[in-house]
């Protein structure tokens, strides 16, 4: 009963964080908004919609009502959907669940867990997946699949469910994963006529047609933080037991995604916090209260460096600027497109700045913190800070973005003659193949 006072008083303290985090940083959780935005667009008549983000998400987000108070409640589901996958997870592995929660809960963790909406719902579907597989289960796949629509990238860590010790588990297990995704990839075909409409525009913008960046080693050991060396006074303890081996191949698998993966973004290691976590436990006789107190450290680290980082909102002027213009119901152009649909003003993403000059028909407001702003012309309004110019259409449709579509008008106002379709991006023949179906 000590053990789950302790336990319950970690979940509270470590949501509180994540509420509070919610709130000061309001005002630049990009991702966040995002979810959000697709949650009202499925559920609630929405204004705009990105293809490209996975559904699990918005889903949880819209079924909440997607308001500002569903947020908060979808923050405090997830929160609690990592104690309860966690506790379940430490009973499997025999670990004692209050030291293992508190070493997951490390400043990483805190501070990128639920910043931007899915990697701690998808490191908690992670657990359960695991989970189900050492208890033989097949619901394992249930969750793997769950895991996938909540970030597309965790579809590498289906591999585990192949650590059933039994066949007809595997394939029951993998069976299940499909049914879970099966009901995304239809949405996807009725809506969208492609059943991978949604990953291929994913893998398009953040993979295909990205520009790859180097690896920052500091930035690594800073994510890793105390996680990076306490494995290693336990490595002689490594034997080839299953959940040995279940954690190594997520810190693999982890490791490789994030040096194959072009954009270098930090909290793509997100997942790996879990195999160095279940090392570092297994690397020493850890004491309940060695592990409250470093648990202490990193929440009050995790609150000082938000209390730290102040978020104001930029754009309130330029959106209070275009309301005093009369230029809210226009079509918008931007680079702040995301922010302005949250506030109720309907966007898109702006075409390069090379080309805004062969763009028509539409207002723009940019703001001007980007290297290689050019000067758009019909100029409105200006200042230091932002730009809104162009010429004034109705927009009467909610915005759909799909960042093949964009690229597409991208590469037609440059004069070329080449497009892509989803499934030139995504195993052209295979998905070619199923698209007839």
């Amino acid at each position: 009963m000590e053990n789950k006072k302790i336990f319950i008083l970690i979940f509270l303290l470590s949501t509180s964080f994540f509420i509070f985090q919610h709130y000061y940083q309001k005002n630049v959780l990009w991702d966040f908004d995002a979810y959000v935005l697709n949650g009202r667009f499925f559920f609630w008549h929405g204004i705009y919609f990105e293809l490209n983000r996975p559904p699990l998400a918005p889903f949880l987000i819209g079924i909440l009502g997607g308001s500002l108070i569903s947020e908060y409640l979808y923050i405090i589901l997830i929160s609690s959907l990592f104690a309860y996958s966690t506790y379940k997870l430490s009973k499997v592995l025999k670990f004692n669940e209050v030291i293992f929660y508190s070493l997951l809960l490390n400043f990483s963790t805190l501070t990128y867990g639920l910043f931007c909406g899915t990697e701690l719902l998808a490191l908690s579907l992670l657990e359960l997946t695991i989970y189900f597989v050492l208890k033989e289960n097949y619901e394992s796949g249930i969750f793997s699949g769950l895991s996938f629509l909540a970030r597309y990238t965790m579809i590498d860590y289906s591999i585990l469910l192949f650590f059933h010790k039994q066949k007809k588990k595997i394939l029951i297990s993998i069976l299940l994963l499909f049914l879970t995704v099966l009901p995304w990839l239809v949405y996807n075909k009725i809506v969208f006529g492609n059943y991978f409409a949604s990953i291929a525009d994913s893998y398009a913008e953040n993979v295909k047609f990205r520009v790859h960046q180097p690896i920052n080693f500091f930035n690594i050991i800073l994510f890793w933080n105390i996680l990076i060396f306490l494995p290693f006074f336990g490595i002689k303890k490594f034997k080839l037991k299953r959940k040995n081996l279940i954690m190594l191949t997520i810190l693999i698998i982890s490791i490789i995604n994030f040096i194959l993966t072009p954009m270098k973004v930090i909290r793509y290691l997100f997942i790996s916090i879990l195999p160095l976590a279940y090392f570092s436990y297994i690397s020493f006789s850890w004491k309940k209260e060695w592990a409250i107190l470093l648990f202490s450290i990193m929440l009050i680290s995790s609150f000082i460096f938000t209390f730290l980082h102040p978020c104001p909102a930029f754009y309130t002027q330029s959106i209070k600027k275009l309301k005093e213009m009369n230029l809210t119901n226009c079509s918008i152009e931007s680079n702040i497109w995301v922010y302005l649909n949250y506030e109720g003003i309907p966007a898109s993403p702006s075409v390069r700045y090379d080309l805004l000059e062969k763009e028509n028909n539409t207002i723009f407001l940019l703001y001007k913190n980007t290297e290689g702003f050019g000067k758009t012309k019909n100029i409105l309004f200006e200042n230091e800070n932002y730009v809104i110019s162009g010429k004034c259409i109705k927009q009467t449709k909610p915005i759909v973005y799909i960042y093949l579509k964009g690229l597409n008008k991208t590469l037609k106002l440059l004069g070329e003659n080449e497009s892509y379709g989803y499934c030139d991006v995504f195993f052209p023949n295979i998905c070619r193949e199923i698209n007839k179906i």
